[in-house]
């Protein structure tokens, strides 16, 4: 193989002297005598030769070099703008870069890449993660990003740290001689410091463990000698990094990300991070899983969710018992000066519980509580009284128990405690997935009405709540999650049959038992309601209902992606969404299909709760060719699709959970004005401007009718009377003035 022999070493080019070794793939290693950089003494002439062991970052590697960027930022004073990356594969880096509100940043390849840059550019920061050891001459780039930058910028890298190879007995054996085998040089901390030094005003470099056997350099350095304050900031989180002595920190994770901290101090700061917290999640999640889980963690205390905190925390700690956390870390968790003795106390305890998962996540708990109570943290509790103190004039509390998330579905308790809040109501809307709904704590999504994540107990600091309930089991234990005791007055919604919450035996006691001890009962649907009023007389009928705002007036636009072909072919659109459950009638939906070929039938909705027989029967129905099926849409794009239907549908087969069944989305067909076909359900035989047939002819058939009645203006007067008097806000009225007779409102 042809290669090329190098005479000077490609940092300080000192004339080469001797050999010191061979590497993994026996190529021989110099060391310079003049600067102690570690070099290739000869190297294959051909680039396309491919390389082994190239070395690759993870989602995980890039949040540590972004936190130290953001170190360099904060102490510099600098603004999120202006940054080169060097040598970046996939753009991954500048991508996490733009979630954290970065500006203006260029990425170009390394070496010879920093002359691709436009014209004269200048840069606040240039980066080069695993660069400057691939490059034949080093200096030579070190002068080209020192002309990228401008007065005052800073230049952060890391290599691998070839001081760690004296760990070994035999230095050949080092990893960092194995994994990225392309690579030309290898520096030491002081070597590298030494040789930055040649170009820049004030360098800092330190080192950290990637991987059990691999360390890495990282290096920070400034083109001027920065004032007294600068240099503080930089080397205080050098020194958090360090672990206070020479012996690099244990954990690659505890390089915690300055960001997350850093963001957490403003309420903007905050804001960004909660608006993109779940595409950095996403980023995490091919990260190795304990030290996710540990970002995770981060990041909901940097959001002040606390509780969420504590779970992520102890996934980490039961994955990696072993792991040691600097005092340092501590400290900037509970917000507490370093000389604090708790503080030290603290980091006592998770050293000596080092070989112990439990006690570990325990001392973290009892951090993260001391921060909660130092204020660094706001609490649970100290929002919710901060809310309660700025509707003080509300007619009373309701709180909904974590049953079901919040933003994807708009099913009755989501539209019912909306429409409290709208009469005057404070609303909070517990969610079972807070990740989700974005919220930690309480979030405020309309006047009067919150979604909350808040912890077990925290409604307890409520005078008399109205706890919200729509299903019968552990309902007692329920509430006292919800307040701390059972002390609270219950508004118990009968929704559905009880089979659609399970197995009827384990709740019909716990059912009974609520509908006589709440202070308000109320039935959805008519069997519901007759059944309810065999056990008391005072149960409200209350169907469902529709914001009728929601669907009235949807602007003109073109059509989703998925209607787009049927709408230009002008071919009639048949539709239905929600639930693809059990009581989807598939066999009725199939033969209809064959029976309407010209028509294109679209279904919306995600799938649950289908045995085998049911799960082939849908797949038999999705394959049809007049089939269009589309998994999940927001609910505030509903009314998007629904402009484009010609009929709307709802095809359940007929039993006793359908015949007890109020469809939501039965009145929101109404208020967007399609002709209706059903069939024959109790609930929906009711209305005037319902079609329904039972068979595929008879469905058929009411499909063609309804066709010839959707320019029918009798017809659209019948369906708009008929949402208008079917709305949420009536409803809301209805279980207003029942409160009010049972008075169970607060004094």
């Amino acid at each position: 193989m042809d290669r090329i022999s190098v005479e000077k070493c490609p940092a300080c080019k000192a004339q080469v002297r001797s050999s010191l070794f061979r590497r993994g793939d026996g190529l021989p290693l110099g060391k310079c005598e003049e600067c102690g950089v570690l070099f290739l003494l000869e190297y294959p002439r051909a680039t396309s030769e491919p390389h082994e062991g190239t070395q690759s970052f993870s989602p995980l590697d890039f949040f540590r070099h972004l936190g130290a960027v953001e170190a360099a930022r904060l102490a510099m004073g600098a603004p999120r703008e202006h940054l080169l990356d060097v040598g970046a594969a996939t753009n991954d880096f500048l991508r996490l870069a733009h979630l954290f509100g970065w500006k203006d940043t260029v990425s170009v390849g390394g070496g010879p890449g920093l002359d691709q840059t436009r014209g004269n550019s200048q840069f606040a920061f240039v980066t080069a993660w695993g660069v400057i050891d691939h490059l034949a001459d080093v200096s030579a780039f070190m002068m080209s990003a020192v002309t990228r930058l401008r007065r005052g910028g800073a230049f952060l890298c890391t290599t691998a740290d070839a001081d760690t190879a004296s760990l070994y007995p035999r230095p050949e054996e080092w990893l960092g001689f194995h994994v990225s085998l392309e690579r030309r040089s290898y520096f030491g901390a002081a070597s590298l410091k030494a040789f930055l030094g040649r170009f820049f005003a004030h360098v800092s470099v330190w080192s950290s463990q990637t991987s059990a056997f691999n360390h890495e350099l990282f290096a920070v350095a400034l083109t001027e000698s920065p004032p007294p304050h600068v240099i503080e900031g930089v080397e205080q989180f050098v020194a958090a990094r360090s672990s206070g002595s020479s012996t690099p920190v244990q954990s690659r994770a505890w390089i915690v990300p300055e960001m997350l901290m850093g963001l957490q101090e403003s309420a903007e700061g905050r804001a960004r991070l909660r608006r993109n917290q779940a595409q950095l999640r996403a980023a995490l999640r091919h990260a190795d899983e304990p030290d996710s889980a540990l970002l995770n963690a981060l990041m909901d205390i940097a959001l002040g969710d606390t509780f969420s905190a504590r779970d992520s925390m102890r996934r980490f700690l039961h994955n990696v018992p072993g792991r040691m956390i600097p005092s340092t870390v501590v400290e900037r968790l509970m917000g507490a000066p370093p000389a604090s003795s708790r503080a030290d106390r603290l980091a006592g305890v998770l050293k000596r519980g080092a070989r112990h998962g439990r006690a570990y996540a325990e001392a973290i708990s009892q951090t993260i509580e001391l921060g909660v109570a130092r204020g660094r943290y706001p609490s649970a509790a100290m929002q919710l009284r901060r809310i309660l103190k700025e509707y003080t004039g509300t007619k009373g509390v309701v709180v909904y128990p974590p049953f079901v998330e919040y933003s994807s579905l708009r099913q009755r308790p989501h539209q019912l405690g909306r429409a409290l809040a709208d009469q005057g109501y404070l609303v909070f809307f517990c969610t079972r997935d807070p990740r989700r709904d974005d919220v930690s704590g309480f979030r405020k999504l309309s006047e009067n009405f919150y979604v909350s994540s808040a912890p077990r107990g925290v409604f307890g600091i409520v005078d008399d709540p109205i706890i919200y309930l729509s299903r019968p089991r552990g309902w007692r234990e329920t509430v006292r999650r919800l307040t701390g005791s059972e002390k609270a007055r219950i508004f118990y919604d009968w929704i559905d049959d009880l089979g659609v919450f399970g197995d009827i035996g384990q709740q019909i006691d716990e059912h009974v038992e609520l509908i006589g001890s709440a202070d308000v009962v109320a039935a959805s649907a008519s069997l519901l309601f007759a059944e309810a009023r065999r056990l008391r007389s005072d149960v409200l009928m209350l169907p469902n209902g529709v914001r009728i705002e929601d669907f009235e007036e949807i602007a003109a636009a073109d059509p989703p992606q998925t209607l787009r072909a049927a709408v230009a072919e002008k071919r009639t659109v048949v539709g239905y969404y929600g639930s693809i459950s059990s009581w989807f009638d598939f066999d009725l939906s199939q033969r209809v299909l064959e029976l309407n070929p010209d028509k294109v039938f679209i279904v919306i909705g995600k799938i649950w709760g289908l045995d085998d027989s049911q799960t082939l029967q849908w797949r038999r129905l999705n394959e049809a060719s007049n089939m269009v099926y589309v998994e999940h849409i927001d609910y505030t794009e509903l009314g998007g699709y629904v402009r484009w239907w010609d009929v709307a549908t709802i095809p359940f087969i007929l039993n006793s959970i359908t015949h007890a069944t109020s469809p939501v989305k039965l009145f929101e067909y109404m208020a967007a004005g399609k002709p209706i076909v059903t069939t024959g359900m109790l609930e929906c035989k009711k209305y005037e401007s319902v079609l329904w047939g039972n068979t595929p002819q008879d469905f058929s058939d009411k499909l063609s009718e309804a066709l010839t009645r959707r320019h029918d203006e009798r017809y659209r007067e019948t369906l708009r009377r008929e949402a208008l008097a079917n709305t949420w806000a009536d409803r809301a009225s209805i279980l207003d003035a029942a409160f009010q007779r049972r008075d169970i409102l607060r004094a």
